[in-house]
């Protein structure tokens, strides 16, 4: 009965330390899984405000263009109303 009871404390003993060195993996992964989590954060962050610069960029290339070729137009296509020496003159602007 006595070695029972020392083998039962034993294996009680054994599964206390087996259970202690999970845990310690598991808060170890814990931490590893939260840095990675972090990491991650960040790094998407940074896509995403480096993606938004750039669309800002483009949009704004773009609406500059446009801008520009209105402008053109108006003032190369669009016939103004003053008179200089008796005729109808045309506007041209040479950038």
């Amino acid at each position: 009965m006595t070695e029972m009871r020392e083998g039962l404390a034993a294996v009680k003993t054994e599964m206390k330390e087996d259970l202690s060195r999970i845990e310690g993996k598991v808060d170890s992964l814990s931490g590893d899984i939260e840095e990675h989590k972090n990491k991650t954060a960040t790094e998407l962050s940074m896509t995403v405000t480096t993606v938004h610069s750039e669309l800002e960029r483009n949009v704004l290339t773009n609406v500059t263009k446009e801008l520009k070729k209105t402008a053109d137009y108006i003032l190369e296509e669009v016939p103004t109303s003053f008179v200089c020496g008796g005729t109808r003159a045309w506007r041209r602007v040479v950038y």
